[in-house]
């Protein structure tokens, strides 16, 4: 598995039985605090999750909207 930051160089790749990372984004390290998160959450699945729009910010919520969330960029 291979990713790549889409805000400059950073790329990180999942090798067998290790992750490697390069660029100024640590984005393994970002992928491993990700799924420990959604671990401790009990591995919701992608319909629990939501996405409130509004003019000023782009919240990710997860259960409610007042529930876990996160900013958008």
């Amino acid at each position: 598995m291979w990713l790549s930051a889409l805000d400059g160089p950073s790329w990180a790749r999942l090798r067998p039985n290790r992750g490697e990372q390069g660029g100024p984004r640590r984005l393994w390290d970002e992928f491993e605090a990700v799924h420990r998160w959604w671990r401790e959450h009990g591995g919701p699945p992608a319909t629990e999750f939501g996405l409130t729009v509004d003019a000023d910010e782009h919240r990710v919520w997860l259960g409610d909207p007042k529930g876990p969330s996160w900013h958008h960029p």
